[in-house]
């Protein structure tokens, strides 16, 4: 799954959409229990096997049967907006999520309009 989000990654820095380090790509597994997301400080042109983190789609041990110092490791590794892509998969049937800083929306969100 990684060389798809790594295909994508490098897609979206040579189109000009983003600069190499503004965003994050997730892809949710096939159980859709958990997602593959980029880990944190991953430039998008460069993902390698090791750019990336599973997570579980549900955030409590409880639910995941994940030990919570496991849980918190991911959370400390994975992509600061972890919890934003979680929180999609949780409440959507979203397959993949792409998240990024493109510069023109980033002028335009910083414009005042009067």
């Amino acid at each position: 799954m990684w060389q798809n989000i790594s295909a994508i990654g490098k897609k979206v820095v040579t189109s000009g959409l983003v600069e190499a380090n503004f965003g994050n790509i997730s892809v949710r597994s096939a159980s859709g229990n958990s997602f593959v997301i980029t880990k944190t400080k991953t430039a998008l042109d460069d993902i390698q096997r090791d750019s990336v983190i599973e997570v579980p789609v549900f955030d409590s041990p409880e639910d995941t049967m994940i030990p919570e110092n496991v849980l918190l490791a991911v959370e400390k590794t994975a992509s600061s907006e972890t919890r934003v892509h979680r929180l999609i998969y949780q409440k959507t049937k979203a397959k993949a999520i792409l998240h990024a800083h493109c510069p023109y929306s980033v002028v335009l969100s910083i414009l005042e309009f009067e």
